[in-house]
């Protein structure tokens, strides 16, 4: 999604219920890479979402012409003049319960 504050990223996801699922919660489990705020986007850096096409959230589309394929090694990200980065990690949300549709809602 747009970002809202330059230092926060927002994201919106569509959640579904095998038919044979019997459990209603979902985990989500990420790779991150930070780097600081004042770096700009480009192939390596870079946040983007699908939806009739890649965008970023900063509005540089371009850096997420590569989401489809590879973006580069990672060797490029860390001999970057803006210092590389700054934190990676792996992070885990959930569990978060999906609730079914409400008849008559869209």
């Amino acid at each position: 999604m747009p970002r809202s504050q330059v230092d926060k990223l927002q994201f919106q996801l569509e959640a579904f219920m095998f038919r044979e699922g019997n459990s209603p919660s979902i985990y989500i489990t990420c790779i991150l890479k930070a780097t600081i705020a004042s770096a700009p986007s480009d192939a390596q850096r870079k946040s983007c979402s699908f939806a009739n096409g890649w965008s970023a959230a900063d509005g540089n589309d371009q850096v997420c012409g590569c989401c489809d394929s590879t973006c580069g090694p990672d060797g490029e990200f860390a001999a970057s003049p803006y210092g590389g980065i700054q934190w990676e990690g792996k992070a885990s949300l959930g569990p978060v319960m999906v609730q079914g549709q409400k008849r008559g809602s869209q």
